[in-house]
């Protein structure tokens, strides 16, 4: 069912085959696939952060704590058994870089474009952790 949905989803199908296979694009010694869910993460913290009128001060301190707590788990559990130090450390760094790109940018969140700038943020972040955990489940077994 999974491969029906896929195929529905994405028109060129060898492609995204290519993107799950590939265990080298998801797991670098610095920067991977995984930059890309973790920046769309800084951006929606940042979001909730602007939307709730919250202090930005504070919503970073909070993005950071996420992050270094995310990376915890994923040693603590072993779903990242190998990642390298720099990636762990490139993780919470790029997070946190999601959640300063938006801060300028702020005043799109009043309106309707900001509306859909949070809907496709979350859309995509949902389709690259997808991808992710199809290709994680691919070289785990």
């Amino acid at each position: 069912m999974v491969d029906n949905v896929l195929r529905f989803l994405f028109y060129d199908v060898e492609v995204l085959e290519s993107v799950l296979s590939n265990r080298d694009l998801w797991e670098q010694p610095l920067l991977d696939l995984w930059a890309v869910p973790h920046f769309l993460s800084g951006v929606l913290i940042a979001a909730a952060f602007i939307l709730l009128a919250r202090s930005l001060v504070s919503g970073f301190f909070f993005a950071g704590f996420i992050a270094v707590a995310w990376e915890l788990f994923e040693h603590a559990t072993g779903i990242s058994t190998v990642e390298a130090t720099s990636n762990i450390i490139a993780d919470v760094i790029v997070l946190l870089v999601g959640f300063a790109v938006l801060v300028p940018f702020r005043s799109l969140l009043s309106d309707e474009r900001g509306q859909w700038l949070v809907g496709s943020v979350s859309v995509a972040h949902v389709a690259t952790t997808l991808l992710g955990w199809l290709s994680y489940q691919q070289y785990a077994v």
